[in-house]
């Protein structure tokens, strides 16, 4: 598979440390990349989906307004994108930037096992657990039926390799950092600090936690621009969670056909109004999935993330 290239180079946001999902912006598209966030996320609501992995995470009450797998509730998917974008020498196959691939017809078999590896990683490190299939089982969703092993034998050595990337990607790459400093465990702390206050309840505050992972995905997936590395380029963490609060909270006020905007900080806001740029994106569409999908059955992310709503909520941002 061969050997990382040197990390790039990070960004130091004015007057902070820089963002552990920081990455040199580049002027054109990454197309590889692209296919392979896409392929990920294909792939983590697939397995959840199959009952391979679980999304759950331990609440009493409302994990069903945040607990579906493309809502990425316990933030395995948002974390394994962010490894992804920094171990992307892994990947070896270029492919057309507007072709987004779901089932991974673009990414020969060395980069689809690098997925499976950077995923799995994820999850283990977030869930605290085991997969709930044999890993030998995991890994055939990763791979065509050619390229799966015939004998047991072949299948152990399958699993010792997967295994030993796993280990040099955690030895690599800080999967704390990635965690613990990312924009959407900021947007949780900034979600536990409002109900804390008072300012916002339980029920409401899952509502918009489970909108988060759509409005940072898109960011991501962007295909002309990096707009995940731009935003990390100009503002910390902290404030870019911060945005994601903001936009979320302008979409509640939206959805009733109000405005409100959040008083937090410029930088905040300039995330909230790029945030809310790409989630009414034409590449955005590709998230529009379970409780996010336009039509559905009701759901509050499906009223949050309305079309009409987000396009009255990036509104109050317009200027900022």
């Amino acid at each position: 598979m061969g050997a990382l290239r040197r990390p790039p180079e990070e960004i130091r946001p004015p007057g902070g440390e820089a963002s552990p999902c920081s990455v040199v912006p580049e002027r054109r598209p990454r197309p590889l990349l692209l296919a392979a966030q896409c392929y990920l996320i294909a792939k983590y609501v697939e397995l959840h989906n199959l009952g391979a992995i679980s999304a759950r995470p331990v609440v009493d009450e409302g994990a069903e307004v945040f607990c579906e797998g493309i809502q990425d509730p316990l933030g395995v998917c948002f974390t394994a994108l962010l490894l992804l974008r920094q171990a992307e020498n892994y990947l070896d196959y270029e492919m057309d930037p507007r072709r987004f691939e779901s089932d991974g017809a673009g990414l020969d078999y060395s980069s689809r096992r690098a997925v499976a590896a950077i995923l799995m990683l994820s999850h283990k490190f977030q869930s605290l657990a085991p997969h709930s299939a044999a890993l030998a089982t995991i890994l055939q969703y990763f791979s065509h039926t050619s390229e799966r092993p015939k004998w047991r034998l072949d299948a152990t050595a399958v699993c010792n390799e997967h295994q030993a990337l796993e280990a040099h990607l955690l030895r690599t790459y800080s999967l704390h950092r990635l965690h613990s400093e990312s924009p959407l465990t900021r947007a949780e702390e900034e979600l536990e600090g409002l109900m804390g206050s008072g300012r916002v309840g339980f029920a409401s505050a899952l509502s918009l936690r489970g909108c988060a992972f759509f409005l940072l995905a898109a960011c991501a997936l962007n295909p002309d621009e990096d707009a995940l590395g731009n935003l990390q380029a100009t503002a910390l963490s902290t404030e870019i969670g911060r945005g994601v609060v903001a936009a979320l909270l302008a979409c509640t006020a939206a959805s009733a056909r109000l405005e409100y905007c959040a008083c937090y900080s410029p930088d905040a806001c300039r995330a909230a109004r790029a945030l809310l740029h790409n989630a009414q994106a034409p590449h955005a569409s590709w998230l529009r999935v379970g409780p996010y999908a336009e039509v559905g059955p009701a759901h509050p992310a499906r009223v949050l993330l309305a079309p009409e709503t987000l396009r009255r909520a990036a509104l109050v941002f317009d200027g900022q």
